[in-house]
């Protein structure tokens, strides 16, 4: 650990109800919600890594053979403070993309006469980039979960005790209330963050449609989040793969996610849009989320929308092996050519 840490982040003086000061004071309050929001998002995405890191750490340097009986027990104990922690972490994002989605329908309500202002051809995109993030935060926390295999099968054991403690309650120093207390606890731990692609399905999947506010039959929401996400999409498309790539495949697991939220939403997809998520495989096949896993968005693509298979042509279409194996065997092939280029930018640098 470092001693002293210099942080060289810059420090905003003015406050945001300060730069936000026009004469129209219901433009202030909409603009005064959505820069909130995005503050929140970006507070969230600076908070995810250490809930990250904690996930990926879980069980690296241990093996079977050198713990003793009772260790799975005592790691997965320590580690229920964490994922609890995680919990909360994940359930915070969901209240914030739900507020989010609400206030966005709000500004774009179909009837003249609930509308707070008019917002004609206007665009949130930044708002939508912001929430996009937020999502590519949950599909990270459900892809590191599924791949820590030592995770849940340390969790299964876990559980495997804790039928052995109800048997015996007094034994163990506790009581059947106390006991079930942590039981329910327990579950909805698993329940919430250990089954297979539930971080974001939860989210996906929330009632939006609360307080008054029809999310889901509101067609110009509908409209504005899909023009949103292709203006994204043309940005995000022009970059991947080119030699002036920075982190648009990061904000490309983001957008898959909030194309899958729009589905969930409104039960429609814009197949298009889709073709040209799913053929960025052809240029960038693999995304790295962190430490050595990688994300695959064709994947994730037709788990969340199964019947868009047919679109592709069926399982011909949906073969993206040869364009995996191409990509491997060139980046393997170049490896030394690309180290040599980038120690030379680094020295350059």
């Amino acid at each position: 650990l470092d001693p002293v840490e210099l942080q060289a982040l810059p420090y905003e003086q003015a406050t945001l109800l300060q730069l936000i000061k026009t004469d129209n004071k219901v433009f202030n309050k909409v603009l005064a919600v959505f820069v909130s929001l995005c503050g929140e998002f970006c507070e969230l995405k600076h908070e995810a890594p250490r809930h990250y890191n904690a996930i990926l750490m879980y069980g690296e340097g241990v093996t079977e053979a050198a713990m003793a009986d009772g260790d799975v027990q005592l790691h997965i104990g320590r580690m229920l403070v964490v994922l609890q922690d995680l919990h909360n972490f994940v359930n915070r994002i969901y209240e914030v993309v739900r507020n989010c989605v609400q206030q966005l329908a709000s500004l774009y309500a179909q009837k003249s006469n609930a509308q707070v202002i008019s917002v004609k051809d206007v665009h949130f995109t930044t708002l939508v980039e912001h929430l996009s993030d937020a999502l590519a935060i949950l599909i990270t926390v459900d892809h590191f979960v599924a791949s820590n295999q030592f995770l849940l099968d340390h969790w299964t054991l876990y559980k495997r005790m804790m039928k052995s403690v109800r048997s015996q309650p007094d034994r163990f120093g506790t009581s059947d209330e106390r006991l079930r207390q942590f039981e329910k606890l327990v579950m909805r731990l698993e329940g919430d963050l250990l089954d297979d692609g539930v971080v974001f399905r939860n989210c996906a999947t929330q009632i939006f449609d609360a307080d008054g506010i029809n999310v889901t039959r509101s067609g110009a929401l509908h409209d504005e989040l899909l023009a949103c996400m292709r203006l994204i999409f043309a940005h995000l498309d022009a970059r991947i793969g080119e030699h002036n790539e920075t982190d648009q495949r990061r904000s490309f697991v983001g957008l898959c996610g909030m194309f899958a939220l729009h589905f969930h939403l409104y039960r429609q997809t814009d197949k298009r849009l889709f073709k040209g998520l799913w053929d960025v495989h052809r240029r960038a096949p693999i995304v790295h989320l962190g430490g050595n896993q990688p994300w695959f968005a064709n994947e994730f693509l037709l788990e969340q929308l199964p019947h868009m298979a047919k679109v592709l042509g069926g399982a011909k279409g949906v073969n993206v092996n040869p364009y995996r194996q191409q990509f491997l065997q060139s980046a393997v092939a170049n490896l030394g050519k690309n180290v040599q280029s980038w120690y030379l930018q680094v020295c350059t640098w």
